[in-house]
């Protein structure tokens, strides 16, 4: 049996609530990357994967060009915040 400290993450992305999601599009740095959400107390209110956050996208089409712009508009903008998504 393995112990769970030795197979687990201690690197965590650490952001605020009020963060914007475009803060955290640029701070994700790969693919497994997430991000906790945190108060000022460093209490976790929630949590944020890149799987998660890749489903406010619109898939893109032949051809499109792929960025914010294919955000799914009626859910989120560049300035919604971390408050709006996290998990």
């Amino acid at each position: 049996m393995v112990p769970v400290k030795i197979v687990m993450d201690k690197e965590f992305l650490k952001l605020k609530p009020e963060d914007t999601i475009d803060k955290l599009i640029y701070s994700f740095t790969q693919e497994e990357t997430a991000a906790i959400v945190v108060d000022e107390e460093d209490k976790l209110l929630g949590v944020i994967t890149m799987k998660d956050f890749l489903r406010f996208f619109t898939p893109p089409r032949r051809y499109s060009i792929v960025g914010l712009a294919s955000l799914k508009r009626s859910i989120l903008s560049k300035t919604s915040t971390l408050r709006d998504i996290m998990v």
